[in-house]
């Protein structure tokens, strides 16, 4: 039959065009990578830092369930952050911006206030201790 192509025919033309041959793979591979590249670094720069701290009393013993709040100054009404500690004493900040804070650490009607600097991952001093 002249004029008819039969799907090898189609498959073979295809795979001979630039359109849809090596060229045309390479092209959807590099697209995909790129789709790829600016997911990941997406991820990377929403990738939130974790600050670890920890409370002590004064005899070094970690002190477990207290509630740890940063706060601008003693006199400011409400917490830039806060945590609790866990059984190891430690307790985790998430994106905390670097500065000096007021730091009331409370556990059973108990209370302590300190000062405390954050810096890029780290709290200063650490570990935090209380006067119980």
């Amino acid at each position: 039959m002249m004029g008819t192509v039969t799907f090898r025919d189609t498959d073979r033309q295809m795979a001979g065009s630039s359109r849809w041959g090596t060229a045309g793979r390479r092209s959807a591979q590099r697209t995909a990578l790129l789709c790829v590249s600016v997911v990941m670094i997406g991820l990377l720069a929403s990738a939130q830092v974790r600050v670890r701290g920890a409370v002590v009393n004064r005899d070094g013993v970690p002190q477990r369930g207290c509630l740890v709040e940063f706060f601008a100054n003693q006199n400011d009404p409400s917490p830039i952050s806060s945590s609790y500690t866990d059984d190891s004493g430690s307790f985790y900040l998430n994106d905390p911006p670097s500065r000096p804070f007021a730091v009331k650490i409370s556990l059973g009607g108990r209370s302590h206030w300190t000062t405390a600097r954050v810096g890029g991952n780290v709290i200063d001093p650490t570990p935090l201790v209380v006067n119980w």
